[in-house]
């Protein structure tokens, strides 16, 4: 069985945690060539010296690996262990070790802008990105988002109406929609652009699944822009992820008083780079994406 195939399991251990399965993969020896039961004696043993064996029953998961593995293995998928994995991601501390994806992967290694903001956005964040996206999109630049409501939703649709390229984050496996609402949004996206999941393919939406979205829009992206965002807002947990990945963190200052650019304008008393036209946008684009 090749490793690429085997590496799946890993993700259909129950009760383990990203970091646990992390830990996992780096002490499995994936060049060799192993039978099937080869591959699960490796992994028996290394989760016993990992002590992951407690809650576990492995014997009486072979045959529920075997079962869903035949399943997850028919969907077109990325791993750690393939030359073609974004190199952004290899970045972070915890990669996701299985990508999911439908649509063109070639738009994982273009020059990808994330976009994001508020979930309830107001009516100039949406005629900012009226405005902007077709310059975006005229530029070459791929658009990345997480398809969540408000801003991010706003920034797929326009690149699709303008035939850009566009990727689509899911905190949810690939057979589920999160919100509901965005169902054709997704299979377009899917279709037009690429949509890509770190989680098994029915796997619905959960809270923590949110942040751990966010780290891989940072991760894949040149720049982050921020059009709204509250004080507390899942942006600024993508700009804070952005910077620690020495990405670049562009945003639109917004009136002091009013609520959806707190988020904004704190990130701009920190050292964010203030953007007020598309071309602000491009040439910071440009400058990080020759660093990168």
């Amino acid at each position: 069985m090749k490793n690429r195939v085997f590496i799946l399991v890993l993700l259909l251990i129950p009760k383990l945690t990203l970091n646990q399965r992390l830990r996992i993969y780096q002490k499995m020896d994936w060049a060799q060539k192993c039978t099937w039961e080869q591959w699960i004696e490796m992994l028996e043993k290394i989760l016993g010296d990992l002590k992951f064996l407690e809650n576990l029953e492995v014997q009486n998961l072979k045959l529920l690996f075997a079962e869903q593995l035949s399943y997850i293995q028919s969907f077109d998928y990325l791993c750690l262990l393939d030359d073609y994995y974004p190199a952004g991601f290899r970045l972070l501390s915890q990669p996701p070790i299985v990508l999911f994806y439908r649509g063109n992967l070639e738009l994982l290694h273009t020059p990808c802008l994330a976009v994001v903001g508020a979930r309830k956005n107001s009516r100039y964040g949406q005629y900012l990105l009226n405005q902007w996206i077709p310059a975006f999109n005229q530029s070459g630049l791929t658009i990345v988002s997480g398809l969540a409501s408000g801003i991010d939703a706003i920034a797929h649709i326009n690149t699709l109406r303008n035939n850009g390229r566009t990727v689509g984050i899911l905190g949810t496996g690939l057979n589920r929609v999160y919100p509901l609402k965005h169902a054709a949004l997704q299979k377009a996206v899917s279709v037009h652009g690429l949509v890509i999941s770190e989680y098994l393919p029915n796997q619905g939406p959960k809270r923590v699944h949110f942040p751990q979205r966010n780290r891989l829009i940072a991760a894949l992206s040149h720049c982050v822009l921020v059009v709204e965002a509250r004080r507390r807002s899942g942006s600024l947990i993508t700009a804070d992820l952005a910077l620690d990945l020495n990405r670049g963190v562009l945003v639109v200052p917004g009136r002091v008083d009013f609520e959806l650019s707190r988020g904004c304008n704190g990130l701009l008393t920190e050292g964010a780079a203030s953007v007020l036209s598309a071309v602000d946008v491009i040439t910071a684009f440009n400058d990080y994406y020759w660093l990168n």
